[in-house]
């Protein structure tokens, strides 16, 4: 363009030569203009152009998806594939950086929508930082391992230089001590960051309204001049402020350095629950030298909560029934029929067997456990078993439920009288025990998880044992 009008010039060594993306990313469209890729430059043949070979090779990302806290994660190579070092992500406007450690590296971010782009520089083993790695976020999963929150748990083992809550569990109604721990291969001198707590956890504090919490002395120096402050934020997260007036840093390289006092509520389900930091910035002795993470989560236990009651299972008049001890519980269940598919096949051997699973929950309690059984009929009269004119079933059948708990296994619905055995797989009888007021109770070594063959007089059935 000139003066805003389209002109044509020719290929030529005042104009330049004119070349496409794909030519640009050839090796042999550079040494014909003496490049000379023995001792100066390097190429990633159709994917990069030539850089030096003084650079560290292009970071090659394994993934990034979209999310309010997106993670992005890489490969890095170095002289070779077990380099340490930094990744450097740009993001719009916002820096963010990582460690390499033995070539892989990952890195917390603040948010990011579908879409958005990643720009990616690694510098390794004291070589010059690579050219830009791109790439574009895809659509994040939406899992998660926690209650409350859809982020996964933080890897710290990928990260350093950083701070991170020890694992525990905290028991409902009580006082609990958090114990941070820090991570590090620089010279820290202090840090700052925000602890988000779930809902149900709240931070203890004195007659003072000050919240109770502490710098542990295994990593201080001696006669150390470290302070720590603690300030609730409109939003309710505690802001930790640590910093040394003379400039001192912290001793080791793994450790405790920070614990604070929370209080659980009585009324906290059983559960794992998401204990967040944000907006980290631990900073060098040289003051100028910062390290950030943007977001670091813990889950951490709570037990002793309220949970529904485990339901029983009952058949009856054609109805299976479900009840729940806990009030105003509601019952889930699932049941599978193993007869309902289709065959290619002269004889199908019918079972007439539902598998049940059930379940209950209630707002403001832990689900319940599992309860299953097996539910099945025998026949009372075989000789009236057949295909009538108008192809309805005539069976006459006993109804019969088989619940299993560890190597106990219960039958109900059966006549008085019935021998019930219990056979492993391999065929071996593992008990057997004589109904009486319509149940059979048989006692086994039977581990959870295996198998079982129950035979009821002619019928056998297998469940699994739970």
């Amino acid at each position: 363009m000139s003066n805003n009008k389209s002109i044509e010039v020719e290929d030529n060594d005042k104009n330049g030569n004119s070349y496409g993306i794909k030519l640009l990313k050839k090796q042999t469209t550079y040494e014909g203009l003496g490049f000379d890729f023995e001792k100066n430059w390097t190429i990633i043949e159709g994917e990069t152009f030539p850089y030096s070979i003084y650079q560290c090779s292009p970071a090659t990302i394994l993934s990034f998806s979209s999310g309010p806290s997106a993670t992005i994660t890489g490969v890095a190579t170095g002289k070779d594939d077990t380099c340490n070092g930094k990744v450097y992500v740009m993001i719009g406007n916002n820096l963010y950086e990582g460690n390499v450690v033995d070539g892989h590296w990952s890195v917390q971010l603040g948010e990011v929508t579908e879409g958005q782009e990643a720009q990616v520089t690694v510098m390794v083993d004291g070589m010059m930082p690579s050219i830009l790695a791109k790439a574009v976020a895809e659509k994040g999963s939406g899992g998660g391992t926690s209650q409350g929150s859809d982020e996964q748990e933080t890897d710290i083992s990928q990260l350093d230089n950083v701070i991170y809550l020890e694992k525990s569990v905290l028991q409902v109604g009580s006082t609990a001590t958090l114990s941070f721990r820090m991570k590090n291969s620089a010279a820290i001198r202090g840090f700052q960051f925000d602890l988000y707590l779930p809902d149900g956890v709240t931070v203890v504090k004195n007659s003072k309204n000050k919240i109770q919490g502490a710098l542990s002395s295994g990593r201080l120096p001696v006669d150390d001049e470290h302070t720590l402050t603690l300030v609730e934020q409109a939003d309710h997260a505690i802001r930790f402020l640590c910093n040394s007036e003379y400039a001192e840093t912290f001793t080791g390289n793994e450790g405790e350095i920070a614990t604070l006092q929370i209080q659980i509520d009585e009324g906290m389900p059983n559960g794992d629950y998401p204990f967040v930091i944000k907006n980290m910035s631990l900073n060098e002795i040289n003051a100028s030298v910062y390290y950030n993470h943007n977001y670091v989560q813990t889950s951490l236990t709570v037990l002793g909560g309220k949970q529904c009651a485990k339901p029983t299972i009952s058949y009856a008049g054609g109805k299976l029934t479900f009840t729940c001890e806990t009030e105003g519980a509601i019952c889930h269940s699932t049941i599978t029929d193993t007869d309902i598919a289709s065959y290619s096949s002269n004889e199908v051997q019918l079972g007439v067997t539902y598998n049940i699973s059930v379940y209950a929950t209630r707002e403001g309690y832990a689900d319940s456990e599992m309860a299953t059984a097996t539910l099945c009929w025998i026949d009372a009269e075989p000789r009236t078993e057949g295909l009538a004119e108008d192809a309805v079933t005539e069976v006459k059948a006993l109804p019969v439920l088989i619940q299993t708990q560890g190597g106990t296994i219960s039958v109900r619905g059966i006549d008085d009288g019935m021998e019930v055995s219990a056979y492993s797989v391999d065929g071996k009888k593992e008990g057997f025990a004589i109904s009486e007021a319509g149940q059979a109770v048989v006692n086994t070594n039977l581990t959870s998880g295996s198998i079982a063959v129950i035979k009821i007089g002619e019928k056998a059935i297998k469940v699994q044992i739970k």
